[in-house]
């Protein structure tokens, strides 16, 4: 294919006061190389996207339906009214009943496992991001957070005196790689330093902890004799049974 370019006629000429542009006989077009071809459309490139912005229509809301996923974790209310659950790491919360889910926490935050605070009113999460991993604690209502620990966590569990957060960690993430090592620790729910609950356990996994109704206790699973066996440790004295 060869393509034409317009070139003025007689009648464009410097001497004519009139401005005409003559298109009407091929004899007045001639062939574009391709180096003016290039620089045309280099020249045209931002006048085509201006166009093509222009002719874009204005943002609509998108209403999405997810009858299912995967790697999500949710969590019923104490009081029994709403769930929380971490979708591709953003929070929504819920009516246990139906209805619209809210999203509490900017899209990909990495937010996950959720555990609600005894009263309904906050949720602790973990936040899996390599340069601000940690606990943090979102209002249900107004998304506020509060950051608890830079700790890497999971597992997250509230006692239910609403005082204490136990979740799971491994110390030794940055330095052994030979074994999995996971261990028990315990944070104020207001903030201050975490605490170790199982020393002593380095390449063995302690995890799962679930809180007794005294917020004295707590039942974990531990591999640290070769078997899975469940133990309750008492958080104040550490004594292991």
């Amino acid at each position: 294919m060869t393509l034409y370019a317009a070139v003025p006629g007689p009648e464009n000429s410097p001497r004519n006061h009139r401005v005409k542009t003559r298109w009407a006989t091929l004899k007045n077009f001639a062939p574009i190389s391709r180096h003016t071809m290039r620089k045309m459309l280099h020249l045209l490139a931002p006048i085509f996207a201006l166009l093509a912005f222009a002719a874009t229509p204005a943002a609509a809301q998108v209403s999405v339906t997810l009858p299912e996923g995967t790697n999500i974790a949710a969590a019923v209310s104490p009081d029994g009214k709403q769930i929380v659950m971490d979708l591709q790491g953003t929070l929504f919360v819920l009516p246990a009943a139906g209805g619209a889910a809210k999203a509490i926490t900017e899209p990909l935050m990495d937010a996950r496992q959720p555990a609600w605070s005894p009263d309904s009113r906050e949720i602790a999460v973990a936040l899996d991001q390599d340069a601000e991993s940690g606990i943090v604690v979102f209002d249900r209502e107004s998304g506020k957070s509060r950051r608890l620990s830079d700790v890497p966590a999971r597992q997250l569990a509230w006692s239910p005196n609403g005082k204490s957060i136990a979740f799971v960690s491994n110390p030794l993430r940055t330095s052994d790689s030979r074994r999995d090592n996971e261990d028990l620790y315990i944070i104020p729910a207001e903030g201050g330093q975490a605490r170790l609950l199982t020393p002593g356990t380095q390449r063995f996994r302690d995890f799962a902890p679930a809180w007794a109704p005294d917020s004295r206790r707590i039942a974990y699973v531990s591999d640290g004799s070769g078997y899975y066996n469940i133990y309750v440790l008492n958080v104040e004295t550490g004594a292991r049974q």
